[in-house]
């Protein structure tokens, strides 16, 4: 009878056991799914190409000063050039419709007053009413924002804007009020009674209004030439500090000569020019 008991007592204290060992093993089986279905570390923010083209200093217009260009050898881009200006929130409350700030770059002669000064470019009346129905408003979505993360770049200053049109749009396409366009048809309007309010964009309200029939193009500079490059002007005082190739980078100054409409070759004045390196 004790030898019964016995085994009795053996058979329930290997049945704790192997309760014990399969719960252990059931529990480690349940924190290793756990861990294996966490999801991994969140990878940090890509950079933009927009932010990396600002790392280069001759990519910030304040880079560039005023200057008298030599219209023999430069010519503008355009006759009406210049910078779109997002205008802020309540500015466009207080005045509604698709408008933008414009500083001149270039105006034909006629309008060479407003080169330096900032003016509210609007649609045509006729144009405006035609594109009307464009208006829209923003809102960022999680693909949007999840795409803002790897790098892309997204209007992120129109975020939450309503009746948002094409000019704004174009504007506010960077972070920074850095597109430069070149204008089409471009009428001037002398007197305008509804620019009276000032804004934050520093507009004078005695300042003319540019009305416009054609979306503004991009362009990238104020002037182009035409030269023939003769070869480096530089030496290893001036080296970049990064380029793309294999070091040492070359200078970036470059001897040129300018094309001669009169003589139609490249027999002009010559001159040294800078091709920066593109980060």
């Amino acid at each position: 009878m004790a030898q019964f008991w016995g085994q009795r007592r053996r058979k329930r204290r290997s049945r704790r056991r192997n309760g014990t060992l399969n719960f252990l093993i059931v529990l480690g089986l349940i924190v290793g799914l756990l861990t294996m279905c966490r999801p991994a570390d969140r990878p940090p923010d890509q950079v933009s190409r927009y932010a990396i083209a600002q790392q280069s200093e001759f990519n910030h217009l304040d880079y560039y000063p005023q200057q008298v260009i030599n219209r023999q050898h430069y010519q503008p881009l355009a006759p009406w050039l210049g910078r779109l200006i997002l205008p802020s929130a309540k500015d466009i409350s207080d005045r509604p419709g698709d408008w933008i700030g414009f500083e001149v770059y270039n105006a034909p002669p006629e309008s060479q007053a407003l080169i330096g000064k900032v003016v509210r470019l609007e649609w045509s009346k006729d144009t405006a009413l035609k594109i009307k129905p464009t208006l829209r408003d923003v809102h960022f979505t999680a693909e949007t924002i999840e795409s803002q993360r790897t790098g892309n770049l997204h209007p992120s200053r129109l975020n939450g804007r309503s009746k948002v049109g094409s000019l704004q749009s174009l504007a506010g396409a960077r972070p920074k009020d850095d597109v430069v366009v070149a204008l089409g048809s471009v009428k001037v309007i002398t007197s305008n009674p509804s620019s009276n309010t000032r804004s934050a964009l520093a507009i004078d309200a005695k300042s003319p209004v540019l009305q416009i029939t054609a979306e503004p193009t991009q362009v990238t500079g104020q002037f182009y030439g035409l030269v023939k490059i003769l070869g480096s002007a530089g030496n290893s005082q001036d080296l970049p500090k990064a380029c793309p190739g294999d070091s040492p980078c070359p200078s970036e100054d470059y001897q040129v000569v300018h094309y001669n409409s009169a003589s139609k070759k490249f027999d002009g004045i010559q001159e040294v020019i800078r091709i920066p390196q593109v980060l």
